[in-house]
């Protein structure tokens, strides 16, 4: 059974998709504490292009955290997710907490040293096969870290890295024989 927020949100108790600029964290903090969101048995989790920003990407990861044993997709895409975000996702995946298979972080624009953290929490994780981190600010130092990884982890099956920068270094000068 689901329940419509809006065209865009709906809520299930396996399912919460709340998508598309209609709500920043407060909303879902409201909610929670209205008793309409539970984490305990969510499979799937769409906070896609709400500008949750670092504090709210670190609130929802947090209970995430805590509360949830069956998040099988998570969509934070587009929300301006920060280090302390990334951290916290990081030790989620690094430490198993969840079953989560499909994870999108596109569009935060992360960079290599956030992405390179996360990498390394993958590494040690057992049930990721998809992550999606286009747009993101990836850069050389990134598709180095990627390889390293990719070469020894066989679980991903997909990984989009489309729209960043992965193949230049600009600190790197190229020498050009004469």
């Amino acid at each position: 059974t689901f329940l419509l927020l809006s065209k865009r949100h709906i809520l299930s108790e396996k399912k919460l998709i709340l998508q598309d600029k209609f709500i920043n964290y407060n909303y879902i903090v409201y909610m929670i504490l209205q008793n309409q969101i539970t984490f305990y048995s969510l499979i799937e989790l769409n906070l896609s292009y709400n500008n949750l920003t670092d504090c709210g990407g670190c609130f929802i990861l947090f209970l995430i955290s805590k509360h949830s044993n069956s998040l099988v997709n998570l969509n934070l895409s587009y929300n301006e997710l920060g280090k302390y975000s990334i951290h916290i996702l990081s030790s989620i995946l690094s430490q198993n907490k969840t079953p989560l298979k499909y994870l999108d972080i596109s569009g935060n624009q992360i960079g290599d040293e956030m992405f390179n953290k996360l990498l390394l929490s993958i590494s040690n994780n057992s049930t990721l096969t998809h992550l999606y981190t286009s747009n993101n600010n990836l850069g050389y130092i990134s598709s180095m870290m990627l390889g390293g990884i990719l070469k020894y982890d066989s679980k991903l099956v997909l990984i989009d890295i489309s729209n960043n920068s992965l193949l230049t270094d600009e600190t790197i000068n190229p020498v050009i024989a004469s």
